[in-house]
């Protein structure tokens, strides 16, 4: 996807929105019904969220102020540049791999006040996965996300890293179910995880270094 802008569109019952060396305008979307159909080289049909993006510079880009709910392959998924996420409603996505929610690998993702809820993740994670980033997690509501119930390098409800490093500050996680709400893998001295609200979630663990 080319251009400057997508604001106030509804997306439905379609594939992947792909920003390919694209940054264009993105807030108040009605993202639903869709299947994800990969990223520029598709490998499997579920790998990749329904809004993916790879940057063509480090300039960043920002997701806000929309809906993105009831998707196959996840809710969105960010490779290789800064991406802001903001006061979005994230819910009711399905993945096969990675994380339901949002997936961020190999740079920069500011996750702020967004409600990631019901989503679920076959593989990895229910709501949030981290892949060497750089990762701020703050002042979200991370609800009744679901991951996978065993272990194998898998298994957060809420959040699970292999390498990099995050901040996850004053977030309301509740009623989430998987092996364990964060699984940390790779923990770093910078790591932080402070002053969240953290209730009522189901699992063998509620933070499990691996």
């Amino acid at each position: 996807m080319g251009g400057s802008a997508l604001a106030h569109v509804e997306v439905e019952y379609g594939g992947t929105i792909l920003m390919y060396l694209s940054r264009p305008y993105f807030a108040y979307n009605h993202i639903h019904d869709n299947i994800a159909t990969g990223g520029p080289i598709p490998a499997y049909p579920w790998d990749t969220g329904v809004v993916t993006y790879y940057p063509n510079n480090n300039e960043g880009f920002v997701i806000r102020d929309s809906v993105i709910e009831n998707n196959l392959g996840g809710g969105i998924k960010a490779e290789s540049g800064l991406i802001t996420i903001t006061h979005n409603i994230i819910r009711n996505n399905i993945s096969g791999s990675w994380a339901g929610g949002i997936t961020c690998l190999n740079r920069e993702c500011l996750i702020l006040k967004n409600r990631i809820i019901n989503n679920t993740g076959k593989d990895v994670t229910g709501a949030i996965f981290s892949y060497s980033s750089i990762m701020i997690v703050k002042s979200n509501l991370i609800a009744n996300n679901i991951g996978p119930q065993t272990l194998s390098d898998r298994g957060g409800s809420v959040f699970s890293k292999w390498s990099g490093t995050f901040d996850i500050i004053s977030n309301t996680i509740t009623n989430n179910s998987a092996f364990t709400a964060f699984l940390i893998q790779r923990t770093e001295v910078n790591d932080l995880l402070q002053n969240n609200n953290i209730i009522g979630n189901v699992g063998q663990y509620a933070v499990y270094l691996h």
